[in-house]
This record gives C-alpha cells, structure tokens and sequence, in this order.
C-alpha cells in the first residue's frame, strides 16, 4: 500500500479541519440513528484542502435540529476563509463537506 503524501499547512486550518471532522464524526452516532456506515475523505491539490464526512443515516431537515455542533463547525472553517456544507438528504444520509484555500 503507498500512503499519498500529506503535506503539512498552517495550525489554524489544520486544526479547524481535525475539529470539524471530530464534530461531524461524532454527531452521526448521536443523531443518525440507523446508521450502518460513516466514511471521511480528506484530498488536497495545490491550492485547497477539502474534506467530506458521510453517513448512510436517515438524514434530517435543516432548521430541525440546527445546534451548537453544526454552529461550531461552520465558525470554525469559516475562521480560516473557507466553506462549510451540510447536505442533509432525508432518507438518505447525511454529508459534511468542506474546503479551506491553501496559502
């Protein structure tokens, strides 16, 4: 197996990256009920980091259940110029997905 090579960025986007996929890990076992499966992609080009959290819950509508969490992550990314998306899609899951420009 060869492991792509990961570049070290700025501690504010690392750290706004580790902690808003933490929030979104940890929010699907709380509130996707059902859930079977949660994926995280992280890939980078020259010029942005992107993630994206997923899980095969049975999603929500936003407005519902717009907490803490959800407030914490988008503060977070938007903190370092970047941008946050909930895409949850009622009855099938729901994905975080975000991206933060590199210097």
């Amino acid at each position: 197996m060869r492991w792509p090579r990961w570049t070290h960025h700025p501690i504010e986007i690392e750290s706004a990256v580790y902690f808003t996929c933490v929030e979104a890990l940890q929010n699907s076992p709380k509130h996707a009920c059902g859930a079977t499966g949660l994926s995280i992609t992280i890939t980078q080009t020259r010029s942005s980091l992107r993630f994206e959290v997923r899980d095969d819950g049975p999603g929500f509508t936003l407005g519902d259940q717009d907490g803490r969490g959800l407030r914490n992550m988008n503060d977070g990314i938007e903190a370092t110029g970047g941008d946050l998306t909930v895409d949850p899609r009622p009855g099938h899951g729901t994905r975080v997905i975000g991206s933060v420009q590199l210097p």
